[in-house]
Order: structure tokens, then sequence, then C-alpha cells
């Protein structure tokens, strides 16, 4: 059996490296809306948030990853106010079915500014981040939203319905 020689030994230093840093990544605790950082997970390109009153709910991400899009959800912690439990699990989902979801969104025209206000205590708040690079475009709202955001509403909708369904992929962060 031969010694492994100088690049071999680096280039299993450098992967177990990532494999800490990803790890450190998974298991803590973060804030909804702040991001996951390590090297190779891509740019988070569009979230949805769904934040019940008084149960967990579920954040996913759509991110860009060596130009293939790739889903993760993250679960709400409802025992700690604005927090995700720790972990990020990657869902099966193939890219050209994000790449439908991120085209309808392109196409839509939105009206920023609204007709009259909603509020409400118990429900459910949705939250829809969209970015590149450092640009960013939010839309939150409660239970069914304004009527000038039906069609982002009803592409949300869409998307968390088919979403919930997916199942994880195994080993995958």
């Amino acid at each position: 059996m031969s010694k492994p020689d100088k690049a071999e030994r680096k280039e299993r230093l450098r992967a177990l490296q990532h494999d800490a840093e990803v790890a450190a990544e998974l298991a803590r605790e973060r804030e909804i809306g702040e991001d996951v950082h390590w090297r190779g997970v891509g740019e988070r390109v569009f979230q949805i948030q769904q934040v019940p009153s008084f149960e967990g709910g579920l954040v996913w991400d759509i991110r860009v990853v060596r130009e293939e899009f790739k889903l993760y959800e993250s679960t709400i912690n409802p025992e700690k106010t604005g927090f995700l439990r720790p972990g990020y699990k990657q869902l099966a989902i193939e890219s050209s079915e994000l790449a439908a979801v991120l085209s309808s969104l392109s196409r839509l025209k939105l009206q920023p500014c609204l007709s009259a206000a909603s509020a409400g205590c118990d429900g459910t708040t949705t939250t829809v981040l969209m970015s590149r690079g450092f640009s960013t475009a939010m839309f939150s709202w409660w239970e069914q939203g304004p009527d000038e955001w039906r069609e982002i509403i009803q592409v949300v909708n869409e998307c968390i319905a088919k979403f919930r369904k997916l199942p994880a992929l195994q080993g995958d962060a």
C-alpha cells in the first residue's frame, strides 16, 4: 500500500473541512430568512415562508447550484418565535420544474401599492423573497392576501401544495 502523496492529502483535508463546515451550518439554529453559507451551496434566488400563528411552519428555498435549480426545506421552531430548527434538507424535484416556477414568477405584473390594509390575529402569514445578487424583492401577506397580488398568491399556493408532498433526498444537504 503506497503512502498518499501531498496532493491527495491536501484534497482529503479540503473535503474534511468542507464536511465540517456543512455539518456546523446544518446544526445551528437560524433566524427565519437567514441564509445558509458553505462552499457549493449556491445562491438562494427564491424563498417561501409559511408561518402559522400557533404551530411550526415551513420555509422553502430555491437555489442555483452550478446552473441547476435545487429545492431545500427548513422547519420553523414553534417554541422559539422567529427561528428555524437546525437542519436544511434538499427535496427531490427536477431542476426543470423549479425553472418553470421561476419563469412563471418572472412573467407576473405585480402592484406593490395596495388599495386597502389587511390585518388579523390568528392565521397564516406567507412571505416570498425573490433575489439575485444584491437585489431583493419581498411580498408578505396574511391569510388570503390582497386582491392586487392574486397572481403571485396563486403561484405560491401551488408551490406550497407541491413542495409539501416532496420527499427529501437521502444523504444530501
